[in-house]
């Protein structure tokens, strides 16, 4: 199990730390910088309010698939958020190219829409290959960070095992405590 191109996006869902408050692409400059950073657009294409906009769309519409790969439950964000993404594919003009060996996802469209079309391809391609369902977001509601599950069962539920973890199990074990001792008389 690899988690190849899904990184970029792991990275697009982690440009936000939800526990920490922290935005990684606050503005249009951070944007375009980091979408050069990952060869999505060049360096003449202009970015604007818009286009962060969208993107910060798409990343948390990809949050809530991502939290249904861990529960299984599909819940009345994802099944909207699934909903825009297919509204986004048809925007960016997503569509098969063909060559004598396959077939690959492009976005016909340019700027930075053609870079939220190079994530859609890579989740298409993800859950045609069964590896999508590996990207998760961390159970826990105040993190949800994005991580790569490597488990050979795919039951991982943490982004971290010894941070969101650790919290988790050290909450259940500390109610159990509570609960057993307002049983004894």
């Amino acid at each position: 199990m690899e988690e190849g191109r899904l990184r970029l996006v792991r990275e697009l869902v982690n440009t936000c730390d939800l526990e920490r408050l922290v935005e990684a692409l606050p503005n249009t400059g951070d944007l375009a910088a980091w979408l050069r950073h990952l060869e999505l657009i060049d360096g003449a294409t202009e970015v604007g309010d818009a286009d962060l906009v969208r993107v910060i769309e798409l990343r948390e519409a990809v949050r809530q698939l991502l939290i249904v790969n861990h529960d299984g439950v599909t819940s009345t964000a994802a099944e909207q958020a699934a909903a825009y993404l297919s509204e986004v594919a048809h925007r960016v003009r997503l569509r098969p190219v063909f060559s004598a060996d396959g077939f690959r996802l492009a976005a016909a469209s340019t700027g930075v829409d053609h870079a939220i079309g190079a994530f859609l391809a890579v989740i298409v391609q993800a859950m045609a290959d069964g590896n999508w369902s590996r990207l998760k977001a961390c159970s826990s509601d105040i993190c949800r960070w994005a991580f790569y599950d490597t488990t050979r069962s795919g039951g991982g539920r943490w982004c971290s095992m010894r941070v969101c973890g650790n919290k988790r199990k050290a909450a259940a074990f500390r109610a159990r405590k509570r609960a057993a001792a307002a049983a004894k008389p």
